[in-house]
């Protein structure tokens, strides 16, 4: 069984961030690895229907970094070892 992954959401800053902003607090590799496994995980598939018709401002421009969905995602991302250790609350807070 896989250790759970807690990340530690600020309760400070902006919450809403465009998707381009957020997919850019990836790296390169992290996307290929992620975008790659989308075509044999449906659970990652999933997610990243979600993050394109869910996680979204009712205009549809922003996604909340404090959501469930997204923290919950981008755990399950580390777990399955789709991004390292420690970067999903990177990406949560904006570090490299």
């Amino acid at each position: 069984m896989a250790t759970p992954v807690i990340i530690t959401v600020p309760t400070q800053g902006d919450k809403w961030i465009t998707k381009l902003e957020f997919m850019n607090r990836f790296s390169d590799q992290e996307l290929c690895d992620l975008y790659a496994a989308e075509s044999y995980d449906i659970q990652i598939r999933v997610w990243l229907k979600k993050f394109e018709f869910a996680l979204v401002r009712p205009d549809g421009t922003a996604i909340d970094l404090y959501s469930p969905q997204t923290a919950g995602g981008l755990a399950m991302l580390e777990a399955k070892g789709i991004i390292s250790a420690g970067r999903a609350g990177k990406i949560i807070s904006g570090g490299v």
